[in-house]
């Protein structure tokens, strides 16, 4: 067949000296009549020549190197005249493009080439053959091929000139680059992953003491990495304090109308561990569930609605279910999905999700972990800080607080600090009538009263006994004090029932200033007691004031009355 009028022929039988001379078409001569060269003679010149096979020491004819070198060459050779017509083909060729021997002679290269790169193949050769020159294989030059059954496959191709009777030529060797680059694309992906879970491992990792960070890096980061890696949805479901259910933390769909319909029914029919469908037996096996578009009749047929995914409106061809195991137990899972058409989830995609899984099973493990100790440090400081009966702030506390509100009064002259010292008023005849049980009942309505008349920033202590102390922060007008003064005896008047019984309490309260007591917490304290003392004295059920030229000093440091 011959190529633009000049043709070049691998020939399988020995060539005769007039063959290596002539054009292969009938005729034998180009347009014009110059003759020709066999393959043989632009290989060698001599062809005559021989040399010694180093094996068998026999001589070995240029053609006979040149025919097995031609056909057991391990990537495809063509080729080419300047007008792009394939003038021969090796074995390799045709075997990688699925031609049969000698089909593909004639043909324009362009044809082995995919439809979105032809053209500009075409303008790319013709600049090229007005300068042709050795271009070597991985000089960046890569295709798309397209094999006689329309497959494509990726290759590289290397261009070595050479001109024959005065007509360029070009062989080109092309390599089928495709496992290459699956290998590549595999190692990059892999890099890429890791580089991922790196990422994830460090916000993960930052986050790890607040277990709402946590929940917030997988609703966030972690799951819009897995929709943009590997999936085209996915849910991430955390299992109920019954273990009976999982709620959704996060549902992120790259189809809108899909997450919505998925939202809905999960809202509509909670997720049950107890079902048939795959998020049930990873949860109940620890195990990774997968499946792809031939099984989804098990999602379809499942009992359970929620594990339908409403998939019959959005055909799946890939679903796997990773559940997030810590301590031997599943405590949720993760959902992803493709939808059709598309490929399953493959070995290294499943492996990178379990390796994501298994890093938020840990941070959240470490979250609960720390609030679960900061909780009982947090208990433990407000037991040695508080009265363990009516949960009032204990004395020494309460003395570091007013303090603290005297060293302000320095930076805010116009504010008043107070102190309320108050007594429960015949507290020892309720514990030796009905009992000390009754009388802490008590206690403890005493303090719940007092704490929901005063301000939200004033403190409420217990001082001891019968006797609790309130302090008023940052008052604008003494008078304040008095109002809530009259509150709290108003709210202490309402009958109490504890055990069935009905009780009436009253209290006697001694009321401080700063301004009377200096800058010592202990000291205003003191007068505040003293002030209560007198307002006992004076017949209990009202509050004193403290004056200094008035009271005198309690009878002991702190005096409990009953």
């Amino acid at each position: 067949m011959g190529c633009g009028g000049v043709p070049v022929r691998i020939r399988r039988e020995p060539f005769s000296r007039e063959q290596l001379s002539t054009d292969c078409q009938p005729g034998g001569h180009r347009p014009g009549g110059t003759p020709l060269p066999g393959l043989s003679e632009v290989v060698s010149r001599e062809p005559e020549t021989e040399e010694s096979s180093p094996a068998s020491g026999q001589p070995l004819a240029a053609r006979d190197l040149l025919h097995g070198f031609w056909d057991s060459y391990c990537d495809g050779l063509l080729v080419v005249d300047k007008r792009g017509a394939i003038c021969a083909s090796n074995p390799r060729a045709e075997e990688m493009f699925g031609y049969r021997p000698g089909e593909m002679e004639g043909l324009g290269v362009e044809v082995l080439l995919a439809s979105e790169g032809r053209f500009q193949h075409e303008t790319v050769r013709n600049e090229y053959m007005r300068s042709p020159r050795a271009r070597h294989m991985g000089s960046g030059f890569e295709a798309v091929g397209v094999r006689s059954d329309g497959s494509e496959m990726r290759v590289d191709i290397s261009l070595s000139p050479f001109e024959s009777q005065g007509q360029p030529f070009v062989v080109a060797t092309i390599q089928d680059i495709g496992p290459r680059k699956l290998a590549e694309d595999s190692l990059r992906d892999h890099a890429e992953r890791q580089a991922s879970l790196a990422a994830v491992s460090e916000e993960l990792v930052a986050a790890s003491l607040d277990p709402d960070a946590v929940l917030e890096v997988v609703t966030g980061a972690v799951v819009d990495e897995l929709i943009n890696r590997i999936a085209d949805g996915g849910v991430v479901l955390l299992l109920s304090d019954d273990a009976q259910t999982l709620e959704p933390i996060t549902l992120t769909y790259r189809d809108a109308d899909a997450g919505e319909a998925y939202r809905k029914l999960l809202d509509e029919h909670p997720c049950r561990t107890g079902g048939d469908g795959p998020i049930a037996v990873a949860i109940r096996e620890l195990t990774t569930v997968t499946l792809a578009d031939d099984e989804q009749h098990l999602i379809l047929d499942s009992a359970d609605p929620a594990y339908r995914f409403g998939f019959e409106r959005y055909p799946l061809s890939a679903l796997v279910c990773v559940p997030l195991v810590n301590a031997g137990r599943a405590i949720g899972v993760i959902v992803m999905v493709r939808f059709s058409p598309g490929p399953p989830f493959d070995r290294a995609e499943i492996a990178y999700l379990e390796s994501i899984s298994s890093k938020i099973s840990l941070a959240l493990d470490n979250a609960k972990l720390h609030v679960r100790v900061t909780s009982a440090n947090d208990e433990l400081a407000w037991r040695a800080t508080h009265d363990a009966l009516t949960g009032s702030t204990d004395r020494r506390l309460f003395l570091e607080q007013t303090q603290t509100a005297l060293d302000r009064l320095g930076r805010h002259p116009s504010w008043s600090v107070a102190v309320l010292f108050m007594d429960v008023d015949r507290l020892k005849s309720v514990n030796d009538t009905y009992g000390h049980a009754a009388g802490d009942e008590l206690l403890k309505v005493v303090a719940s009263r007092v704490r929901k008349v005063t301000r939200p920033g004033d403190i409420v202590g217990r001082f001891g006994g019968d006797e609790f102390l309130v302090l008023l922060d940052e008052l604008d007008d003494p008078v304040d004090a008095v109002r809530i003064v009259e509150r709290i005896r108003s709210a202490l008047a309402a009958d109490a029932f504890i055990a069935g019984r009905r009780f009436t309490t009253t209290v006697s309260i001694g009321v401080a200033f700063a301004g009377a007591a200096g800058n010592s917490a202990q000291e205003l304290l003191h007068h505040a007691d003293a002030a209560m003392y007198q307002a006992k004295q004076q017949g209990r059920d009202r509050y004193e004031i403290y004056n200094r030229e008035v009271h005198s000093p309690a009878p002991s440091a702190f005096p409990s009355t009953a």
